[in-house]
């Protein structure tokens, strides 16, 4: 089998991320459906580059970023502006971006001095063809509207959503802690990112571990998103540590009350889905306490705080799975080497590298 090597895509969803902090969120202004303010709104930039993955154009907001890296940078400008010529400005290369070959000789021709402004005006080419047809038609989707209904909430801390909307709120607060700019990498081998945070503090929760897996398969997110939804015998044939599962309440057609019983722990969860039209789809977790199902004599009870998965569209048809488990620190080993385990079950299951 071949493992893909995903370091180059985390490294650059790190670039973005690294870019426009997440105090959590900077989304203290209104967002008016312009390209200056989806790109200042971490989420909602990030959501925008998943978009154009689906629509093939994604390195050109990569490139507005890099630029937006070169500028700041001090200490290594000429490596990032060696990264940006090799990445985005050589002809053949994989992410050639599409531009004039004027502009491409202005750079080249001034490239000794490395200024600030050397990308100024290839940056200003790609913010226009940005803020086109692919801008209008990301305005208009489910997942933008979305995303933008929760900002102006967040920023109403006196608005308390209920009901459906609390459903959509935990689901993108999941999406909000997954591409959070926390993450140390601390593990990346055999196609499997695994990383760690211990600063995030989403809930105000204090003393709460962070672990992160991401991979690449070759299945559609609905497909993935299916494999762990199963509640069935038929998620042995690629969770071999899977025993059985019972739906304990059934909230609505998309949140269910659970019990797990794998073979070192077992698991009750609140959990909530969506597959949204534009492709990606997430689930949420949270452990909840249960009268009727009391801790197993013979293994412990593992709990989990807001968790989640995340399956989004890539290129070439695959699908990147980040798993994210919000916990406390001493069952942070425990969920890190099942974080690795399921990862690598699911590869083995789904994928054809």
């Amino acid at each position: 089998m071949k493992h893909l090597d995903i370091s180059n895509s985390l490294k650059m969803s790190a670039i973005i991320q690294n870019e426009y902090k997440l105090p959590h969120d900077d989304c203290s202004s209104e967002c008016d459906d312009s390209l200056e303010s989806i790109i200042k709104v971490p989420m909602l930039a990030r959501s925008f580059r998943r978009y154009l993955v689906t629509e093939y154009c994604d390195e050109i907001l990569d490139f507005y970023f890099m630029v937006e890296k070169y500028r700041d940078e001090t200490e290594h400008k000429k490596q990032v502006y060696e990264m940006i010529m090799d990445t985005y400005l050589t002809e053949g290369s994989p992410r050639e971006i599409n531009v004039p070959f004027s502009l491409k000789k202005r750079i080249i021709d001034k490239s000794d001095a490395l200024h600030d402004d050397l990308f100024n005006h290839v940056q200003e080419h790609v913010y226009n063809l940005l803020n086109s047809d692919a801008k209008e038609r990301f305005i208009n989707t489910e997942t933008y509207l979305s995303l933008k209904d929760y900002v102006k909430r967040r920023n109403n801390s006196a608005e308390k959503p209920t009901g459906g909307d609390a459903c959509s709120k935990i689901l993108l607060n999941v999406i909000d802690i997954v591409e959070g700019n926390e993450w140390d990498l601390i593990e990346n081998r055999n196609g499997i990112a695994l990383s760690e945070s211990t600063t995030l503090n989403v809930l105000g929760d204090q003393n709460l571990e962070y672990i992160r897996g991401d991979t690449l398969v070759n299945l559609c997110p609905e497909q993935v998103m299916n494999m762990f939804l199963d509640l069935s015998k038929s998620r042995t044939k690629w969770d071999k540590k899977f025993i059985k599962s019972e739906l304990i309440q059934e909230l609505s057609e998309n949140m269910q009350i659970v019990h797990f019983e794998f073979k070192k722990f077992d698991q009750v969860l609140f959990r909530s889905w969506r597959l949204f039209p534009e492709g990606h789809a997430v689930i949420s977790y949270r452990s909840m306490n249960r009268f009727e199902r009391p801790e197993m004599k013979d293994k412990p009870r593992v709990v989990v705080k807001l968790s989640g998965i995340l399956f989004q569209p890539e290129i070439n048809d695959t699908t990147r799975i980040t798993v994210m488990y919000q916990m406390e620190e001493k069952v942070t080993e425990q969920m890190r080497k099942y974080t690795m385990d399921i990862l690598k079950k699911v590869q083995k299951f789904g994928v054809v590298f």
